[in-house]
């Protein structure tokens, strides 16, 4: 849509319909970075072909010739699992929200968080003191956590999250990533119609929100 950033990002989402030993059944769904879908394919059926299975395909074909059973043949090969260290890091991420959010998230103790709550620690509709944080050191994001409350209002939630946005935009271009987390905000890609109807659609605006952030502020 006009306005939006130009992005190659493309992102997967798989929903598992049914497996067995051999074979497996599921649904896909390619988005664009704004959680618009691109491409969606439908039971997507996958089942495990053994190299006898090829051979018996080619020779009643007719075409099982040297090359042939060269091309398809399966060999199998141990190979020594390698994992490299991540470098240390001393960023740390800022966790901006409510109590109760604060408190689903669970990282109070957690040294890569600092959790800021609302009222007590930062006041989210002073922009001033809002930037105040933000710029105390170079954070490796923002996560803003009040979409995860379905206690706080709508309209309170985005309000708040408005003022992190235009704090945030004092610093731009150099300004850490922004993170809005919600729960149940969007429909679950399931068959079953409970799991559609678990979810919670309170700050289901922070969604349209998010993208009209993306639009005006690409630079941010």
């Amino acid at each position: 849509p006009t306005g939006r950033q130009y992005s190659t990002a493309v992102w997967s989402y798989f929903q598992l319909i049914d497996f067995t030993d051999r074979s497996t059944v599921f649904r896909s769904w390619l988005l664009n970075d704004a959680g618009e879908a691109l491409l969606y394919f439908d039971h997507v059926h996958l089942q495990e072909v053994r190299d006898e299975h090829i051979q018996k395909v080619l020779q009643s074909s007719g075409r099982q010739g040297t090359e042939q059973s060269n091309l398809y043949g399966v060999e199998w090969r141990n190979m020594e699992l390698t994992t490299t260290p991540a470098a240390p890091s001393d960023e740390q991420f800022l966790v901006l929200g409510g109590e109760a959010s604060l408190k689903k998230l669970a990282l109070s103790k957690d040294k890569r968080c600092r959790c800021v709550q609302q009222g007590k620690g930062i006041d989210m509709t002073d922009e001033d003191a809002v930037h105040k944080v933000l710029t105390e050191k170079a954070w490796a994001a923002v996560v803003f956590a009040d979409g995860l409350d379905e206690k706080t209002g709508d309209v309170e939630t985005v309000t708040s999250a408005m003022h992190l946005v235009r704090a945030l935009n004092r610093s731009a271009p150099k300004a850490p990533p922004l993170w809005i987390v919600t729960f149940g905000a969007q429909p679950l890609a399931s068959a079953d119609e409970e799991a559609q109807k678990a979810g919670s659609t309170t700050h289901a605006g922070l969604w349209g929100f998010a993208r009209a952030v993306r639009m005006e502020y690409p630079g941010a």
